[in-house]
């Protein structure tokens, strides 16, 4: 679900701990360390952009990637690259900006359209300033699309929006919850290593730690990167999952290729890390009609493992192959949502042809050169600062100011519980119980019979629901002004557990590409991006006593101030369509369900619904 070139990259999700090692990260303002001199030390992201070309960059014929391995292999990217190049009919095409960029990123890979990617880019710069506030992944993730363009990111979405290296660095330096969340959900570990790895600036240790500890080390996951989920038991199991590995894995092999952005300390575990990873994914693939991995999506999930795996000089030419094969089913040189169907998806798309064209987010790149951007191995100037290479009116400084920062809120509950008392008869029938509420604890609770996707379920259940990119947006009219950059409608299961009370979960995939189990529960809940995360539904089916939703009161809490870098914004999650989002490791794992801002479905961010928004 992502892919990359160039020198910069970063895209978005993961979860972090406190590092053992006392490397602060991007921490109080002073001169920043010249970019030949990076250590991965400190960092207020006022150092000047440098630039090199990424590693193992090859010629081609348009960009500078080359995709010609077999004539198989090139005209299937051209076929792919040719039908995404048809779907672009204007902004709103791609969806959100996180869409949007993944779109840019799958033709840059694919060698493809520049003039349509063009056209995608002034979108992205017209949508990224609201798109990146209060949302560090998605930040990453468009530092990444311009780094892979051959742009500058410093002021790529211009001077009013401003450096946005500056304003990562505000984003990773929030100590409030809510910003922390939404540093560490999903993908944003991913992204923010990306973006800053390809740039040769240094990784903060925690963003390091937060990556690490979503990879397996024991069992038949052992190795593999991925997300903790919640049993019927009140435990929590690991999952490996294809998606988090393969950007994963973009992220060491990033780290290893520019040991300038490694703390001190950390070389071997990432060696380690990524030596386990590569293991893991080469050991999982799935040999029935051909080699390929499979989660929600086979193509996104085999597009986004198999590029990594490439650049990393894997032999995926088995792979390709059975790429090809089901490119083929649906006939119009795209990739399908599901292995085997035919019908065409965008995401899957996106990310599948990465694979083929053997350019992920390690690798993308346009072939062009920055303008006025020196190259990161030249001779370090005295004393880098803040002045941007384009020379804007106005130059932002790292001067931290005090401002209260944003506290972790529960909505106050004025509404209607609905009634439930028809769950058992619904889950006994094996039909699907779906459950919506608002925010101010007004419910309603319905059956639906039909249930192939989890959308089809609620609206088989009488809601009316509106989508936007894959993400659903409105319920029965609820919210009545769509904003959701500040509230979102989580999305989330349960299965009936005999005479115990069933447990929700958080899905990890969009509505649109759920596939509720017969006998099973839905549920919906409309929350702040500023609540607690972790904040399932407040009804849980209990057999033994149905009851209605009954939440608790806000509790009163008083903001106190913190110090954030002049620049960065109010700390406060936005969402984005997931990416997917990414999760947390056995030990430490969080179960976070808000999606971050990379990509259009209900999912988290660590998940791209496929890009799925890559969850960017």
């Amino acid at each position: 679900m992502t892919r990359l070139n160039r020198w910069v990259a970063g895209l978005a999700a993961g979860a972090l701990i406190a590092s053992p090692f006392a490397v602060p990260a991007f921490a109080d303002p002073q001169p920043a360390p010249s970019p030949a001199a990076a250590t991965a030390t400190v960092d207020d992201g006022s150092a000047p952009y440098c630039f090199d070309p990424p590693a193992n960059a090859v010629d081609g014929a348009m960009w500078a990637g080359s995709v010609n391995d077999t004539a198989a292999t090139s005209e299937s990217v051209r076929d792919a690259a040719d039908w995404l190049a048809q779907k672009w009919t204007g902004p709103t095409s791609y969806g959100q900006a996180g869409g949007i960029a993944d779109g840019i990123i799958a033709l840059v890979g694919a060698d493809a359209h520049p003039d349509v990617v063009k056209e995608m880019t002034a979108a992205l710069k017209e949508a990224g300033p609201a798109y990146v506030e209060k949302n560090p992944a998605g930040l990453a993730k468009v530092i990444m699309t311009a780094e892979i363009l051959g742009e500058d990111p410093t002021y790529f979405l211009g001077e009013k929006t401003g450096n946005l290296w500056v304003k990562l660095a505000g984003y990773i330096n929030d100590d409030s919850p809510s910003m922390k969340n939404r540093v560490n959900m999903y993908w944003g570990p991913h992204l923010i290593t990306i973006a800053l790895t390809r740039a040769n600036r240094p990784v903060p240790a925690k963003i390091l730690d937060q990556l690490l500890s979503t990879q397996g080390t024991e069992g038949e996951d052992a190795g593999a990167f991925g997300y903790s989920k919640w049993n019927q038991d009140g435990t929590k199991s690991f999952v490996g999952d294809p998606d988090y590995t393969g950007i994963a894995l973009s992220d060491l092999t990033l780290l290893e290729r520019h040991p300038a952005s490694v703390p001190a300390g950390y070389a071997d575990k990432i060696s380690a890390s990524a030596k386990a990873a590569t293991k893991w994914a080469m050991d999982t693939k799935h040999h029935d009609d051909g080699e390929y991995w499979e989660t929600y999506s086979a193509a996104n999930s085999t597009g986004m493992l198999a590029s990594a795996l490439e650049e990393r000089n894997e032999d995926m030419t088995a792979v390709r192959t059975w790429l090809i094969g089901q490119q083929a089913l649906t006939g119009v040189g795209a990739w399908q949502a599901q292995r085997d169907a035919t019908e065409p998806n965008l995401m899957a798309t996106d990310q599948a042809i990465m694979a083929v064209s053997g350019h992920g987010y390690a690798s993308a790149w346009s072939g062009k050169i920055p303008d006025g951007v020196p190259s990161c191995t030249a001779t370090p100037t005295a004393t880098p600062t803040a002045t941007p290479t384009s020379t804007p009116t106005t130059t932002p400084t790292a001067t931290p100011t005090v401002t209260p920062s944003q506290p972790t809120t529960t909505p106050t509950v004025t509404g209607k519980p609905g009634d439930m008392s028809g769950t058992t008869k619904c889950v006994a029938d094996q039909n699907v119980w779906v459950y919506v509420e608002q925010r101010d604890g007004t419910s309603k609770g319905a059956c639906a019979s039909r249930f192939g996707t989890g959308l089809e379920a609620l609206e088989s259940a009488g809601f009316v629901a509106k989508t936007d990119g894959g993400m659903v947006t409105m319920i029965d009219g609820y919210p009545t002004k769509v904003d959701t950059t500040q509230a979102y409608w989580s999305y989330w299961h349960a299965t009936p557990n005999g005479d115990k009370p069933a447990k929700w979960e958080s899905s990890q995939t969009g509505a649109e590409q759920a596939h509720p189990k017969a006998g099973s529960i839905e549920g919906w809940y409309f929350k702040a991006l500023t609540d607690d995360w972790q904040a399932a539904p407040s009804w849980t089916y209990d057999p033994s006593a149905i009851t209605t939703p009954s939440p608790s009161a806000t509790p009163t809490q008083t903001p106190k101030p913190t110090v954030t870098p002049t620049g960065s914004a109010t700390p406060a999650p936005s969402a984005t369509a997931p990416v997917s989002a990414i999760a947390t490791a056995p030990a430490t794992a969080l179960n976070p369900v808000a999606p971050v801002a990379v990509g259009p479905y209900n999912r988290p961010s660590g998940r791209p619904a496929a890009l799925p928004h890559t969850g960017v």
